[in-house]
C-alpha cells in the first residue's frame, strides 16, 4: 500500500477536492471556533457548558496539516490555510456525462495535484449530452475530450463507414 503523503502549506488535504468542500470546511471551522468561544464564555460566567467537538472531517483535515483544531492557535492556523487556499488555489471544472464515483474523483484529484498543481481545486459538473469522456474547463480554456466531439470530428468518416456497411448488408 502506498504511503499517504501528508499535505504541507503548499499542498492540500485529499479530503478537500473542490471549492464546495473547501467552503463547507471553512464554515464548519468557523462554527466550531464560535461554539468553543461561547462555551468558554458560559463557563467563565459560572454556567455549565459542554465543550463542542469538531466533526470527523474537520479533525481529519487539521490532522493532515499536523494541527489540533481544539487548540485555538492551531484552529486559527487552519483558518488561515483554508482562507489562503480559497483565495489563491487554481480551479478547474471537469464535466462528465454521468456522476462519477467519489473514489474516481479522489484518484483524479490526486493525479491532477501531482501533475498540474498541488493546490488544485476540481469542480465536477454534469453534461449528459457529451455521451462519454469529459470536458475540462480552466479559467481561460476549454478542452473537449468527449465522444460527442470525437464523433463530430470524424463525422464524414462515420457516415462513409455506415454507407459501406449498408451496401454490404444489402448485397
Amino acid at each position: 500500500m502506498a504511503h499517504k503523503k501528508a499535505p504541507t502549506k503548499d499542498t492540500l488535504s485529499a479530503a478537500i477536492t473542490g471549492p464546495a468542500e473547501l467552503a463547507r470546511l471553512q464554515r464548519e471551522l468557523d462554527d466550531f471556533i464560535d461554539a468553543t468561544h461561547q462555551s468558554m464564555l458560559r463557563t467563565k460566567a459560572g454556567h455549565k457548558a459542554n465543550a463542542p467537538s469538531p466533526t470527523k472531517k474537520l479533525s481529519g483535515v487539521a490532522a493532515d496539516f499536523s494541527l489540533d483544531v481544539t487548540a485555538p492557535k492551531d484552529a486559527d492556523a487552519l483558518r488561515q490555510i483554508l482562507q489562503e487556499t480559497s483565495e489563491s488555489a487554481p480551479q478547474l471544472t471537469v464535466s462528465f456525462a454521468v456522476e462519477p464515483s467519489s473514489a474516481f474523483i479522489a484518484k483524479l484529484v490526486t493525479w491532477m495535484r501531482s501533475e498540474i498543481h498541488p493546490q488544485l481545486l476540481v469542480r465536477v459538473g454534469l453534461q449528459p449530452d457529451i455521451a462519454a469522456g469529459c470536458i475540462v474547463q480552466t479559467s481561460s480554456k476549454v478542452y473537449d475530450f468527449s465522444l460527442r466531439n470525437k464523433l463530430a470530428d470524424q463525422g464524414k468518416v462515420l457516415i462513409e463507414g455506415i454507407r459501406i456497411a449498408a451496401k454490404a448488408a444489402q448485397s
